[in-house]
């Protein structure tokens, strides 16, 4: 009734991993994190929102006192009430897939091969890698011209097989922008869920729009994995290379200056790096990882860290 608990809560626990090859492992852990999902979790339990925490009720909060000032004002808050009549599911529901980061409560003495899970390397085609990487752009533009994402991934492959790589691994692609696509926005706002196929603005690549988008969410409007690839052609490549530029959205508002509502980029473009390469991995759609040094690259991200808090990375190249 609210007296007690003020939101859903919902608290697991975990005390083994069953193996691919049937072996179990005994751990205990707790859910640090689920992954772009709208829940706050504070010492392992999960916390559900509110059904009034959302956009048009904390404008609501903001007006509710208008009448005091106004009388008249009591029409206008009536209309607004029954324009906006859409508030979020209280309740925890995460489908099959959902992903959470954990936490071991107890260290862990040993562990199977079979669990620690590592990213390949394949050496063999290194100096090959090299040479591609060493031409690859270093960032995308918006339309306007102004510096936006910086190139980390690149796909060797055809463009069937990246396609059928992030659809196995559970991503899904972008809509366009249009009416349907703007009114699904902006109820996802005021419902406070996730949009799966939230559409993306188009980023340039030498002057090149993107080919293909990819993005992964759960129930918040604000938090979504995504990239955009972009198909390129450099000397010396024997078959199609894909690079992209990966990063984690951690929130959304409204800008008047952009005349919409905007997200914001997490810094930690490692971390979300590592997740794409994760997904797909897991997915059994990854021959091998490479990461190759780009020193040029380096350099242009630490003259930058003080303004964009980009970390320096190498970039990586999956075949």
């Amino acid at each position: 009734m609210g007296i007690r608990h003020e939101t859903a809560t919902l608290e697991l626990e975990f005390n083994r991993a069953i193996l691919r090859d049937g072996a179990i492992a005994q751990i205990t852990a707790r859910v640090d994190e689920v992954e772009n999902a709208r829940e706050q979790v504070k010492n392992g339990v999960i916390h559900g929102v509110m059904s009034t925490d959302t956009f048009q009720g904390r404008i609501n909060s903001c007006l509710i006192h208008l009448p005091t000032w106004n009388p008249y004002s009591d029409l206008g808050l009536i209309i607004y009430k029954a324009t906006f009549p859409i508030f979020p599911e209280p309740e925890i529901f995460y489908p099959s897939g959902t992903d959470m980061r954990l936490t071991t409560t107890v260290p862990i003495s040993s562990i199977p091969v079979s669990l620690q899970v590592g990213e390949k390397t394949d050496s063999s085609n290194y100096a090959q890698l090299d040479a591609l990487v060493q031409q690859m752009p270093q960032r995308s533009r918006t339309t306007k011209a102004v510096a936006a994402d910086l190139v980390n991934l690149a796909f060797l492959g055809s463009q069937e097989q990246v396609q059928a790589a992030f659809l196995a691994a559970g991503w899904s692609g972008a809509n366009p922008i249009s009416r349907h696509s703007v009114a699904h926005d902006f109820c996802a706002v005021l419902n406070k869920s996730g949009y799966a196929r939230e559409p993306m603005l188009t980023f340039l690549l030498d002057g090149k729009p993107q080919d293909m988008n990819w993005q992964k969410s759960l129930n918040s409007y604000g938090r979504r994995d995504h990239l955009r690839i972009w198909e390129w052609h450099p000397q010396g490549a024997s078959e199609s290379v894909w690079v992209s530029s990966s990063t984690h959205d951690s929130g959304a508002m409204l800008s008047v200056k952009y005349k919409g509502f905007v997200h914001h980029i997490s810094p930690d473009i490692d971390a979300e790096r590592a997740t794409v390469i994760r997904d797909l991995n897991c997915a059994g759609c990854v021959r091998s990882v490479t990461y190759v040094s780009r020193p040029e690259s380096q350099r242009l991200h630490k003259m930058q860290r003080a303004t964009s808090c980009l970390r320096t990375v190498p970039s990586p190249l999956l075949s």
